[in-house]
């Protein structure tokens, strides 16, 4: 059960939460250009080590330092050169012998070279992704594991280079892994994904021996498009895009600030083998399970394992609606905004879907463990959903012109609407009150803590 509260929209976000909406994390997305009915909302950001939900979307106001089922976070040196991190050997070898299963249940080991000849380069982890960039018998072959799924690209594909140029991409796999060849001279690169909606995102890849892997954010479903760039290693440049979505350079042209051209890079060839072979639950049926499936389903995120999130709590109603979901440690929120296209006939509603980046190592000891803001209405208004301590047994909302409200709890979770902020404003203030079984008072303050 949830709630829809009619809040005043006076409200103000406390000081020392405003101070962290400055930068944002995710720097490289870039999101398409709003509807006409929302073109005058600025986005909103938040400081680093805050997870963000890009360009007006919502915020996470917490930490999120650890990486998927509460292992190390992504492998991002503190340099504009990325370099593998060591490889090891023994993990190394489990993902591939995987992959080579795969490769004989599906009948296609016949294909590709003896799993002996295969000899792993590097391996990066990044949110619940790990691309182990190989060779088999000497030729690249790129695998990618997750908690479920196995992706296996074919070695003896032709690659598709960007012009001019001896880089090619040799798999990219549907949650967002890339790997590909890259040219004796790239010792550094920037791959760029735009996503069938016009959303975008930049990512530095990482690259030894010939080989590359990079992770995007972005969908990479049949409609995106790809491009890299050669970089300078230390050299800072401007990012690729100019406003919101990036232009591909003309033939031979460099935009002024970068020391190569941005390049179309063609689609690889299709995986030799993309399956599921960890087992999934069923799927869940209800209306919030079916809500997210086809959230997740339409929205410009690569998701990792989709079946493994769980809806918890979910608020609003078509076209504007979002849930929250979790798997085991994982917190996300995904919603649906409605948004008026069509000046000539405002009854023309386009549902545009968002799920956010998800936040790692929910934290025991806080009463409120996770929250997400995300927009979901016309009007302006948000959703609030999160999730609480398992000794809590009831909520309530208070402050300044707000009478006490009830907020419903359901599974550990809570969600209700409340007002945006109108023309780049501050979030609303808003305090919870939790208190246990007994009616003891455990937290008064504020709803991201």
């Amino acid at each position: 059960m949830t709630g829809d509260l009619n809040l005043p929209p006076r409200h103000r976000l406390p000081a020392n939460v405003h101070d962290r909406i400055r930068t944002t994390v995710l720097a490289g997305i870039r999101r398409p250009a709003p509807s006409w009915q929302n073109r005058a909302r600025p986005p909103l950001a938040v400081a680093a080590g805050v997870a963000v939900l890009a360009v007006g979307v919502g915020i996470v106001v917490q930490s999120a330092t650890e990486g998927p089922g509460g292992g190390p976070g992504p492998t991002r040196p503190p340099s504009s050169t990325l370099q593998p991190p060591p490889l090891d050997p023994a993990a190394a070898a489990v993902d591939l012998d995987r992959c080579w299963a795969q490769l004989q249940q599906s009948g296609k080991a016949g294909s590709v070279s003896a799993r002996e000849t295969w000899v792993p380069v590097f391996a990066v982890t990044e949110f619940g992704r790990t691309m182990t960039a190989a060779r088999a018998a000497g030729k690249p072959l790129f695998c990618e594991t997750t908690r479920t799924t196995v992706t296996v690209s074919d070695p003896n594909a032709t690659p598709g280079y960007a012009r001019g140029t001896s880089t090619a991409a040799m798999l990219v796999s549907a949650d967002g892994g890339i790997g590909g060849v890259v040219g004796p001279d790239w010792r550094s690169m920037v791959f760029l994904t735009v996503a069938p909606s016009g959303a975008s995102e930049q990512t530095e890849a990482f690259i030894k021996d010939g080989l590359f892997v990079a992770f995007t954010q972005m969908a990479t479903g049949t409609k995106a498009r790809f491009t890299v760039r050669q970089t300078e290693p230390g050299h800072p440049e401007r990012p690729i895009y100019e406003g919101d979505v990036s232009t591909p350079a003309g033939p031979g042209e460099t935009v002024a600030g970068q020391s190569h051209p941005e390049l179309n890079l063609p689609a690889p060839a299709a995986a030799l083998v993309a399956t599921t072979d960890r087992p999934i639950p069923d799927p869940d049926l209800s209306d919030k399970g079916r809500f997210l499936a086809e959230c997740i389903a339409n929205s410009d995120s690569a998701v990792v394992d989709p079946q493994l999130w769980e809806a918890v709590t979910i608020t609003g109603t078509a076209p504007y609606r979002a849930v929250l979901a979790r798997a085991g440690q994982e917190a996300v929120g995904c919603s649906m905004q409605g948004n008026r296209t069509d000046r000539n006939d405002p009854n023309v509603i386009t549902p545009h879907y968002t799920f956010t980046p998800p936040f790692v190592g929910l934290k025991a000891d806080r009463p409120v463990q996770f929250v997400v803001w995300q927009m979901i209405g016309t009007e302006n208004a948000q959703a609030v959903l999160g999730l609480l301590r398992p000794d809590v047994a009831s909520m309530e909302l208070d402050g300044p012109d707000l009478d006490a409200t009830p907020v419903p709890i359901e599974s550990g979770a809570f969600a209700f609407t409340a007002p945006a902020p109108r023309d780049g404003g501050p979030l609303p203030e808003l305090t919870v009150v939790l208190r246990n079984a007994a009616g003891a008072e455990i937290y008064r303050g504020p709803v991201s803590p």
